[in-house]
């Protein structure tokens, strides 16, 4: 029993409020501090008409709070659906790299992601997985729009035909990418049920961050190994194409 049901119970109430209401007070005095619950109830600081006003606000910020993720929800769904993303040019050099991502945030890892998908991958960004409503139920449920640090994530099969998944963070700096990108990727490992973990720059790595990533299995690829990774994604694009 909660403390304050010596004082003041759902069912002293039932005469006076509706139903909803009653069951709004029940969670809204649960998650009160037991002393400030004394002051408000027990000693009478709160009368009936200040609960139904407290309530009523309570639940006026809880319907808020899901049409506005419900609005957010079905614009970006729109949006996508009339303008879908034209696949960037996959074929760039690190310097033109440079210069593209810094006019846009979200390019880099649109860029990213094609590069995956040129390879055969299903890649998709977080941003278009929270437009479809495909994120973790978990991050979803976030306020915002935070994805745990994580840009990118792929599915591949493997040789033996199993499904993984790569989560691939994305820096685009004018610095070296330390700690924090490495520690973020790790976090967010578990919440996204992912085999494998990524860091991407068009920068370099602080040694700090190059020894974390070692330590937890992380992959870094940056500005000397994004070559590679292009080159690979060009052959794989053409030889699909031949």
């Amino acid at each position: 029993m909660h403390f304050w049901e010596k004082y003041l119970t759902i069912k002293t109430l039932n005469p006076i409020l509706p139903v909803l209401v009653n069951v709004a007070l029940y969670y809204l005095f649960s998650f009160l501090p037991r002393r400030g619950l004394y002051m408000l109830v027990h000693i009478g600081f709160l009368p009936v008409k200040w609960s139904l006003k407290i309530v009523g606000w309570f639940l006026r910020l809880i319907l808020i709070r899901v049409v506005y993720r419900l609005l957010k929800f079905l614009v970006l769904r729109l949006y996508y659906k009339l303008f879908p993303r034209k696949l960037p040019e996959i074929n760039l050099t690190v310097g033109q790299i440079d210069k593209m991502g810094s006019t846009s945030g979200k390019w880099f890892e649109e860029y990213i992601a094609s590069l995956y998908r040129a390879m055969g991958h299903q890649a998709q960004t977080t941003t278009e997985m929270r437009a479809n409503g495909t994120l973790p139920k978990a991050i979803m449920k976030q306020r915002g729009c935070g994805d745990q640090g994580v840009d990118v994530v792929v599915d591949v099969i493997n040789k033996n035909q199993e499904k993984e998944r790569i989560i691939v963070q994305c820096k685009h700096y004018s610095q070296n990418v330390g700690n924090s990108a490495i520690q973020e990727i790790v976090g967010a490992m578990k919440m996204y049920k992912g085999d494998l973990a990524v860091v991407v720059t068009n920068q370099y790595f602080t040694e700090s961050a190059i020894n974390l990533a070692k330590e937890n299995n992380v992959v870094l690829i940056d500005r000397n190994r994004l070559p590679k990774l292009i080159d690979s994604a060009v052959k794989k694009k053409l030889k699909a194409v031949a």
